[in-house]
């Protein structure tokens, strides 16, 4: 509260000039995680569409840019995984779908694609500083429309 009071005070003293922020680009730290994971190239391109895909949906609203930005990778590895099984299913996962505090969906049937990405959601979370349930809470969030977000990300919807 008292940052915020003083916040307001700051902009109501100074100039314009001096209080004006730009506000982080997630697709910088995307780039930077993905690298420090050693992460194929394609997949901060893909986490990034993704982010801004439910930030324009307002799937994320009030969540943390870092927050989104974890999800957004985890979502991307983990639909990579599972492409074949989730592409029969045409990338719709069940609103009700329960998802394990490790972030990991409960998704009946759904075997691991071949040639996958061994990084898992731990891993995310350290690279991006956040615990696993700030990462699964998104995550939860994102899931439900999953066939909207990746759509066109044609690494994960090659089957």
């Amino acid at each position: 509260r008292e940052i915020g009071m003083y916040y307001k005070l700051m902009n109501q003293v100074l100039d314009a000039q001096y209080t004006a922020f730009e506000r982080a680009k997630p697709s910088a730290f995307l780039q930077r995680w993905c690298t420090a994971l050693d992460l194929p190239e394609w997949i901060p391109e893909a986490a990034s569409k993704i982010y801004e895909r439910a930030d324009e949906m307002g799937i994320v609203q009030g969540k943390s840019p870092v927050s989104i930005s974890a999800a957004s990778i985890w979502l991307v590895i983990w639909s990579f995984n599972h492409r074949h099984g989730l592409g029969q299913i045409g990338f719709l996962v069940p609103e009700d779908t329960p998802v394990s505090s490790a972030a990991v969906p409960n998704v009946p049937m759904l075997a691991v694609s071949e040639g996958q990405i061994t990084c898992d959601q731990r891993d995310v979370c350290k690279a991006a500083s956040v615990v696993i349930a700030t990462l699964t809470s998104v995550f939860k969030l994102l899931l439900p429309h999953l066939n909207t977000l990746v759509e066109g990300v044609s690494h994960i919807q090659q089957r």
